[in-house]
């Protein structure tokens, strides 16, 4: 596993998971009034929350893996 020698990395997962929970809340997730296209019985919003959702695992999944551990479990 990679320690945090790389904090340029760190600090870019950070910024693109303050992006996208940004991102969330703006028409593009989240359209006024607006409850279609519905896909597989799902509205397109609902979609979008899952997507953003999976995205912000992902970085979180990246993040803990740029700051890694020490051989006791504790963060490096």
């Amino acid at each position: 596993m990679a320690n945090s020698s790389n904090p340029s990395a760190l600090r870019a997962v950070i910024w693109a998971a303050i992006v996208v929970s940004v991102l969330t809340f703006t028409p593009l997730v989240i359209p006024p009034s607006q409850c279609e296209p519905v896909l597989l019985g799902l509205p397109r919003t609902l979609w979008a929350g899952m997507l953003v959702a999976i995205v912000l695992v992902g970085l979180t999944a990246l993040a803990a893996r740029l700051i890694g551990t020490d051989d006791s479990g504790n963060p490096s």
